[in-house]
C-alpha cells in the first residue's frame, strides 16, 4: 500500500468513524517506516492535520507520527485565533461602515462544521459583498491596514473607469494582503457563472447564519448555501485537497438527505455540480452516491477528480509547490478540466468569455501602457 492509498483507507475510516458515533472498525495496513514522511507531507497538503491528530490512536500511527500531527496541530490553532481575530476585526469595521457581508469558507464555515476555528487549516478571509460595495469593502480594508495585490496587466483601481468594469466582469474576486496576516479576498461573485449557485447574495444573506463565536458580527452560509458553494469551488478547482471532500461530507449531512436530494434535481448548474460533488465525496463517505441518481458520465468525471487529487495532477491549489514547466503543464490540464466539468453549456461559455476578455483586454492594457 502506498502513501496515497493508506491516506484515502484512512480518511474512509476516520469519516466513518465520526459519521456513525464513534463505532470500532478497523485501521488501514501499516506503512513501512520510509513511508510517513510521505505520508506526513500528504496529510499537510491535504490539509488534514487536526483531523488526523485527533485519531492518531484509531489509525496506529507511530509515535513520531503523531507527535508530528499534535505539534501542527497546535501550530494551526495559534494561526486559527489570529484568522478569527483578523475576520471579527474586517467584520466589525464592515458592520460599523452599513456594508452587508458574509463570511464565507475559513474559520467561519470551520466552526460551523466543527466548532473550532482551525479544524480546516488556515487559509485565507474569504468576504461576500454586494457588486455595489466593492469600493466601500476596499476602503475600508485599507484603513485597516490591508494593501491590494497588484497582478502584472492587471493594475486597476475602483473608478478606473473601463478598465474596472473589465475587471468585475473578467474576475469575480479581488486579493488584499497584510504582513504576517492572513490575505482577504473580496468577492462580488462566488463563480464565475452568476446562476452556478442557484442564490445570489440577496438570498444567501437572508438564510445567513451568525458565527458569534468568531465575531459579533460575523455571518456566514448556512449548511445547504455552503454545500452548493463548495461543490461549485470544488469543482472549479477538480477538488485539489481531500479536504474538501470531507466538507462535502459534512454539509451534507448538515443539510439532510431529503434537502440534499431536492438541490440535487432537475438539469440546473447547481443540481449537476451537486450530484458531481457528491460523486467525489462518495469515495471516502460510499452511502453519498445512493443520495440522488449520478449518471456514468458524473461518475467519470468523479474518478478523474479523485485521481487527480490523489496524484497532484489537477488542481490549483498545488501549482505553487511545482516549478515553472510543471505548473504551467498543470495549469493547461485545469483549464482543459475547467470546460470538461462545466455543468452545462451556459457555464462553459460563461467561463470561456470571462477568461477570454481578462487575457486579452488586460494584455492590450499591459502593453499600451509599457
Amino acid at each position: 500500500m502506498n502513501a496515497s492509498s493508506w491516506m484515502l483507507a484512512a480518511l474512509v475510516l476516520v469519516t466513518d468513524v465520526e459519521r456513525s458515533g464513534g463505532r470500532a472498525a478497523v485501521a488501514p495496513p501499516p506503512l513501512d517506516d520510509g513511508d510517513w514522511p510521505v505520508v506526513l507531507g500528504q496529510i499537510r497538503r491535504h490539509r488534514l492535520t487536526q483531523l488526523f491528530a485527533a485519531h492518531a490512536d484509531l489509525l496506529g500511527l507511530p509515535q513520531r507520527v503523531a507527535a508530528a500531527l499534535a505539534d501542527g496541530r497546535r501550530r494551526q490553532t495559534g494561526e486559527g485565533l489570529i484568522a478569527t481575530a483578523d475576520a471579527a476585526l474586517v467584520s466589525t469595521a464592515l458592520h460599523e461602515a452599513g456594508v452587508d457581508h458574509l463570511v464565507v469558507k475559513g474559520v467561519s464555515l470551520s466552526v460551523l462544521l466543527h466548532g473550532e476555528p482551525a479544524a480546516r487549516g488556515t487559509g485565507d478571509i474569504d468576504l461576500w459583498v454586494r457588486p455595489d460595495s466593492v469600493e466601500q469593502t476596499e476602503t475600508v480594508l485599507a484603513e485597516l491596514g490591508w494593501v491590494a495585490r497588484v497582478d502584472p496587466g492587471l493594475r486597476t483601481e475602483p473608478g478606473d473607469g473601463w478598465r474596472w468594469g473589465l475587471y468585475r466582469y473578467a474576475f469575480h474576486e479581488r486579493a488584499w494582503d497584510r504582513p504576517a496576516r492572513p490575505t482577504v479576498d473580496i468577492h462580488w461573485r462566488l463563480a464565475h457563472h452568476p446562476g452556478a449557485l442557484g442564490f445570489g447574495f440577496a438570498e444567501a444573506s437572508g438564510r445567513a447564519v451568525a458565527v458569534p463565536s468568531v465575531g459579533p458580527h460575523v455571518r456566514t452560509l448556512c449548511a445547504p448555501d455552503a454545500l452548493v458553494h463548495m461543490v461549485e469551488h470544488g469543482r472549479k478547482e477538480a477538488f485539489p485537497t481531500l479536504r474538501s471532500l470531507v466538507d462535502i461530507v459534512r454539509l451534507a449531512d448538515l443539510s439532510g438527505r431529503a434537502t440534499v436530494a431536492e438541490l440535487a434535481k432537475g438539469r440546473s448548474s447547481r443540481a449537476r455540480n451537486l450530484r458531481l460533488g457528491l460523486a467525489v465525496a462518495s469515495a471516502i463517505a460510499p452511502d453519498l452516491a445512493d443520495w440522488v441518481p449520478l449518471s456514468g458520465r458524473c461518475r467519470r468525471l468523479a474518478d478523474t477528480a479523485l485521481e487527480g487529487c490523489l496524484s497532484l495532477e489537477l488542481g490549483g491549489g498545488v501549482r505553487h509547490t511545482l516549478g515553472p514547466r510543471e505548473r504551467a503543464a498543470v495549469s493547461a490540464r485545469h483549464q482543459a478540466w475547467t470546460f470538461r466539468s462545466s455543468p452545462g453549456p451556459v457555464s462553459a461559455v460563461s467561463y470561456a468569455l470571462r477568461w477570454t476578455t481578462g487575457v486579452v483586454g488586460f494584455g492590450v492594457t499591459s502593453w499600451r501602457r509599457r
